[in-house]
Order: C-alpha cells, then structure tokens, then sequence
C-alpha cells in the first residue's frame, strides 16, 4: 500500500511534501499548524487555486472543537453574503485566516505567558 499527498496522517509525506497535522485547537499548535498549511498551499498552489479550495482543505485538517468553528465561520458567511459570487470567494481565505487567528492566537499568547512563568 503507497502513502498520498492527501494521506491524513501526522507525518506522511511523498515527494510533493508533507501534509499538515490534523488541528484539534491545541492553542500551543496554532502556529505551527498555520505554517505548515501555508507552506502546503504554496507547494500545491496549482491544485488549490480559489479561495474555496483553499478553505475547504484547510478545514478538512480541522478536527473537534476547530472543526465546530469552521462549521460556524462558513454559516455565518453564508448567512450574510448578498452578492451573486460563490460564498467561499472574493478575498475569503484571508478573511478565514484572520478570523481563525483571532480565534487562537489570544489563547495562545495567554498559554506562552503562563508557560514561560512556570519555567521561573
């Protein structure tokens, strides 16, 4: 059996790179998953090249309570979009990036701090 670019297992890898690790909105994960997303889209950037794509890979890598905020980000942008393009367009994987940062980056600051306390 042969493992795929699109194998969902932390640490699989094949010659297009390694696929990100799963986030379960593990707050000291954040960046790290962060950058290894960014880095995938950019190594596949001919594969995922809309907004869309973009969005529903990255959710695809969330899992628990990050997945139930993405399931409420997309509602919520469905909920208010007036305009006649595809929900999941027009500038939307920076506005999904922010938001997804607002929403673990704070904790994750918060985390660090009482982490480099504890180390005194």
């Amino acid at each position: 059996m042969s493992s795929t670019n699109t194998d969902k297992s932390k640490g699989s890898s094949s010659e297009q790179g390694n696929c990100p690790p799963i986030f379960t909105s593990t707050c000291s994960e954040y960046k790290n998953f962060l950058s290894k997303i960014e880095l995938y889209l950019q190594l596949h950037s001919d594969k995922y090249d809309t907004n869309e794509k973009k969005i529903l890979f990255v959710i695809t890598y969330l899992d628990k309570e990050a997945l139930l905020w993405a399931e409420g980000w997309l509602a919520q942008r469905k909920k208010h979009e007036t305009t006649k393009e595809p929900v999941l367009e027009s500038g939307s994987f920076l506005k999904f990036k922010t938001s997804f940062k607002e929403t673990y980056e704070p904790l994750n600051l918060i985390q660090e701090s009482m982490d480099e306390l504890y180390k005194l």
